[in-house]
């Protein structure tokens, strides 16, 4: 896959935005504080990942190469999904009837996400799509800046909301 500007810029609110399978009905996390400082949750088939900002939008671009520049970025963050349907889904969480997808073979991925800061109101987010031979259970912080915070083992599971 080469790289892909996915359309139209994502509007991302409450420090969030969604990557999940289409085959997952309702993506939304409830997340802990511990969530918080590690800057995503995660359930099965799902990654809420945590923004840089409140409030804001988003140029997002998708790849499949796995060589990133960490120095380009402020925080980049690598979680484990499952796709189930060959579908992953991108959203925003108030964002309604977006059509942005990202069509992939059913199996396991490893989704690295790279953000950037640029105004008060707008990053760059980078995602990089890695297939895998087999499921990986294990996220990586690969760059953080001051707003996380975490401390020992990430956390790899949530409850869903709703």
């Amino acid at each position: 896959m080469e790289n892909i500007i996915l359309e139209p810029k994502l509007q991302f609110s409450y420090s969030q935005f969604f990557i999940y399978d289409s085959a997952v009905k309702l993506p939304g996390c409830d997340w802990t504080e511990a969530h918080s400082n590690q800057g995503f949750a995660r359930r099965k088939g799902v990654i809420n990942v945590g923004t840089l900002l409140e409030f804001g939008s988003a140029s997002v671009s998708l790849s499949s190469d796995v060589n990133i520049d960490l120095e380009k970025y402020d925080r980049v963050i690598m979680v484990p999904i499952t796709s189930e349907s060959g579908c992953l889904l991108l959203n925003g969480v108030e964002e309604d009837n977006v059509d942005r997808k990202i069509k992939l073979d059913v199996g396991f991925y490893n989704v690295t996400i790279a953000q950037k800061e640029i105004s008060e109101t707008e990053e760059v987010i980078d995602i990089f799509i890695e297939k895998l031979n087999q499921e990986n259970q294990t996220s990586k912080i690969l760059l953080a800046e001051s707003k996380l915070n975490f401390v020992g083992e990430l956390i790899e599971t949530v409850a869903q909301i709703g």
